[in-house]
């Protein structure tokens, strides 16, 4: 059985997360329905929502048992399909034989530097079950890679010869600026300071922590403003007793973790948005910004740690600001809660940026031209042995 010739090539892509984890929703389920709506065949394979758990929550024996089932039903895809591959973790080993079984094109794509994380509880302790030495095997048998940073494409062009560069971007139909109703409303309340995201890992409580003390010092020299802080995790609960106890009389609010399609809304009524990278290691140099993405969507300014592919994508000074330490951000915040007109302006060319460099649509495109080409390539001369 061949590729339907109703599309000109089919991919299916495999995941371990669901549609409200954001690497997944991004780039499987939102590129997944981009391409079908350019005439491809494609569709989403998420381990989450196909064997309704979290890996994380999985006994090594579930997940061995999950990739069995899920290359059970990979192997018996068309022939041509193109299997690609979001992260390595567990979900891997299932397309990877499928591919080498039926020799489906491979894409591995990486988003995140997510290698030194261990992948299984009881059988990493074994040779070979670790992240790296499945980027190893994966990435060098793989058609190609796809890379979301700078960072990552250095790290996989050392292993493959077909590397393309695909940055997050972001949907600029959903994140859009303010209307003129909510522009309106927005002029007669404080100018609102934003910092966005989840406190699961250690270096997201150093990075919120750095943001609050940031702001702390701002709200002292310019009293004007006001820090919205929109997270969630185990350790968030740490955090607001620490604010309470340190920054009793700083305007400092914790808004309610809200769901993905929640996220527009909430940004259209924000004016400044943070992206501390604390502390510059593999992973924060490695990592595609999403959030600025959404932010500079929104028509937001932004200031963000000069960490990685930040300063790839900000013109400093023009579309946002990029700050490499605590006093560098807090003399950026106060020029852009103090000076209106320069923070409109900042927001206005952001949007401009991320309309002409990383929407969706463009990324859609990209993705779709490639993906055509490898179609017609079939698999790496390596995965054919």
């Amino acid at each position: 059985m061949s590729v339907s010739t109703n599309h000109p090539f089919r991919v299916a892509f495999v995941t371990h997360e669901n549609y409200h984890m954001p690497g997944a929703r991004v780039r499987c389920y939102c590129m997944a329905k981009a391409l079908a709506e350019r005439g491809a065949d494609a569709r989403v394979f998420s381990f989450h929502d196909e064997f309704g758990r979290a890996y994380a929550q999985m006994s090594d024996t579930e997940m061995m048992l999950n990739s069995l089932r899920a290359y059970n039903r990979l192997v018996k895809e068309p022939a041509g399909t193109i299997l690609f591959v979001q992260r390595i973790n567990y979900h891997t080993l299932a397309p990877f034989l499928a591919s080498r079984v039926r020799g489906f094109p491979l894409v591995l794509d990486c988003d995140d530097w997510d290698f030194d994380a261990p992948i299984y509880h009881t059988l990493r302790q074994l040779p070979g079950f670790d992240a790296h030495t499945w980027l190893d095997r994966v990435g060098r048998t793989a058609a190609a890679c796809v890379a979301s940073s700078h960072a990552l494409k250095d790290v996989l062009e050392k292993l493959n010869g077909h590397v393309e560069y695909l940055p997050t971007g972001v949907d600029t139909v959903r994140f859009h600026p303010p209307t003129a109703e909510e522009d309106a409303a927005g002029r007669s309340r404080p100018v609102t300071v934003s910092w966005i995201g989840t406190v699961f890992r250690r270096d997201n409580v150093l990075a919120l922590q750095f943001a609050i003390r940031v702001f702390a010092e701002v709200f002292r020299r310019w009293p004007h403003c006001r820090l919205e802080i929109a997270s969630t995790g185990f350790m968030i609960e740490e955090i607001k007793r620490q604010v309470a106890d340190r920054y009793p009389h700083v305007d400092i609010t914790f808004v309610p973790w809200m769901a993905p399609d929640e996220v527009p809304g909430y940004l259209r009524r924000i004016d400044v948005g943070l992206l501390p990278l604390i502390p510059a290691n593999r992973f924060n140099q490695s990592k595609s910004p999403t959030k600025l993405f959404e932010y500079m969507a929104c028509r937001l300014a932004t200031i963000s740690s000069r960490v990685g592919e930040a300063a790839h994508v900000v013109r400093d000074g023009i579309d946002g600001f990029l700050a490499d330490d605590e006093a560098g951000f807090v003399e950026a915040l106060l020029t852009l809660v103090r000076d209106d007109g320069r923070r409109r302006a900042m927001g206005e060319a952001a949007r401009k940026r991320v309309e002409e460099r990383f929407s969706h649509e463009l990324m859609a495109d990209q993705l779709y031209n490639w993906l055509y080409d490898i179609s017609g390539r079939g698999a790496h001369p390596k995965n054919r042995g």
